[in-house]
């Protein structure tokens, strides 16, 4: 359409796709994060149970698992040191158990 005479892109409907949501959202922010990891730091825990409620959400509605989302979370956790953490997200299949992920 025209809006104040440029034309503009029609916006894709509906949610978008979970490799731009991860790249553009999620990536960007647990790259911000403070520097050295720390367990305790709020914005860090705050992403984490982003990531996670996100792989949750994905899980719950039959999709198929962000593996990027995946590794991001993987990734941090290891960062800070939260192994237990990591242990309990392959327990309940939140994190699909891989070769990838047992190299890591």
């Amino acid at each position: 359409g025209v809006m104040g005479g440029a034309a503009t892109e029609a916006l894709p409907e509906g949610p978008p796709e979970s490799s731009v949501f991860v790249s553009r959202v999620l990536l960007p922010a647990a790259l911000a994060l403070p520097s050295p990891a720390s367990a305790r730091c709020a914005e860090r825990q705050y992403v984490l149970a982003v990531i996670s409620e996100y792989l949750h959400s994905q899980q719950q509605h039959s999709l198929p698992i962000d593996e990027v989302c995946c590794t991001l979370l993987l990734m941090l956790l290891a960062e800070q040191g939260s192994y237990f953490q990591l242990h309990q997200l392959v327990q309940y299949h939140l994190m699909p158990d891989s070769v990838e992920l047992a190299h890591r």
